[in-house]
């Protein structure tokens, strides 16, 4: 989940990324293989060109994880590396993480459909639908929460960490509201807390179970879910490390929440692509809608950088493309969608800032432009 102090731990590289702010049925399933080695790809100039990139990152040290590169909804390029624990245990293709902020988009999704079923709308007051929450809500519509410009912050993440239902998360004080609504973008872990719990109210049912039912089984992402991080209820789940060698345990949530932290596996992130941008997640009007930017984030570089309603929406020369990143100690992840060219780049890390690093190297060798 960003940005909490939590976060605020992590390496800047991924504080900026995070201040951002094809339609084939199901890809083939990734399959274990030493670094270095990819399995069952389709050779091109710019998957090469990738794929030397991962292997001299992760002969560096550089990178830990999982990385998958398709086009047009097909694995072009699948690699792991590294452990997945403190015992040496190989990360394999089928290994699980936690994805931080990355599962926003999943929170986004359903509030994308209820807006289609005409039971939300983009301009209603967040009163309107918890009128009994102890938040600054005044003004703040469901749109604000969305493009994060609510001026609400993040919870404390230490008050966060045991917490396992969104009632729970709604009992967490927030800290004074930063500015009126719509006046700038303020990235915070509130405004999806909030989102979720209007989910709760608008279906009258638990968020965890909504999500499931309106995205994860549509989209055929069995290997996904809500899990209780340090129970070890989610088997192949890895371990994040810390700087210091430890294991992060300790410092990450113990359930995943509306504002980040589901669990999934690379194959199963692609599942969620491709029903994204296939038409079963959301119909093609309201995916450009949320997908599209919203709020200018400013630019890193090159990296032309804005936020949609839940998705980051970000260009780079000719290639705009849209997703989410997310980070937490032990946790780097990206999902990025290019519709031009018809990539989708999914890395999943359990060391800090490595997907970003990723994500930007494949921007550059994308545009032929440094960033």
């Amino acid at each position: 989940m960003t940005p909490t102090n939590r976060e605020r731990r992590v390496a800047p590289l991924l504080a900026a990324l995070l201040l951002l702010s094809v339609a084939h049925p199901e890809a083939n399933a990734m399959t274990k293989h030493p670094a270095g080695a990819a399995a069952n790809t389709t050779s091109d100039d710019m998957t090469d060109r990738f794929g030397a990139t991962l292997d001299a990152l992760a002969a560096q040290g550089h990178f830990s994880g999982v990385v998958l590169l398709a086009r047009h909804g097909v694995p072009v390029l699948e690699r792991a590396y590294g452990t997945a624990d403190a015992r040496g245990t190989p990360i394999t293709a089928h290994s699980r993480f936690p994805l931080a902020s990355l599962s926003k988009m999943f929170t986004a999704v359903v509030i994308g459909q209820l807006v289609e079923e005409g039971l939300v709308t983009l301009d209603d007051p967040v009163r309107q639908h918890l009128p009994n929450v102890n938040f600054d809500l005044d003004g703040v519509t469901v749109r604000h929460l969305l493009t994060h410009t609510s001026g609400l912050v993040s919870q404390d993440f230490a008050l966060l960490k045991p917490l396992v239902t969104v009632r729970e998360f709604l009992g967490v004080p927030v800290p004074p509201r930063q500015h009126a609504p719509g006046a700038a973008h303020l990235y915070g872990n509130t405004n999806f807390v909030l989102l979720g719990a209007i989910i709760e109210r608008v279906t009258g049912r638990d968020y965890y179970e909504e999500v499931e039912r309106r995205v994860l089984r549509p989209a055929g992402m069995t290997e996904s879910g809500a899990f209780e991080l340090n129970t070890g209820r989610a088997p192949r789940l890895v371990d994040g490390f810390l700087p210091d060698g430890r294991t992060n345990g300790a410092v990450r949530v113990d359930r995943a929440s509306p504002a980040g932290d589901w669990v999934a596996t690379a194959g199963d992130l692609l599942k969620f692509s491709n029903a994204l941008v296939g038409g079963t997640l959301l119909k093609a009007t309201t995916r450009w809608s949320f997908t599209s930017p919203q709020v200018d984030v400013g630019e890193f570089g090159a990296l032309k950088r804005a936020y949609g309603l839940g998705f980051v929406t970000n260009r780079i020369g000719n290639h705009a493309h849209f997703g989410h990143p997310g980070g937490a100690p032990g946790e780097s992840t990206v999902l990025f969608v290019y519709p031009a060219s018809g990539y989708t780049l999914i890395a999943l890390s359990n060391r800090r800032a490595d997907a970003v690093t990723l994500y930007y190297r494949f921007n550059a060798l994308l545009s032929g432009t440094a960033l």
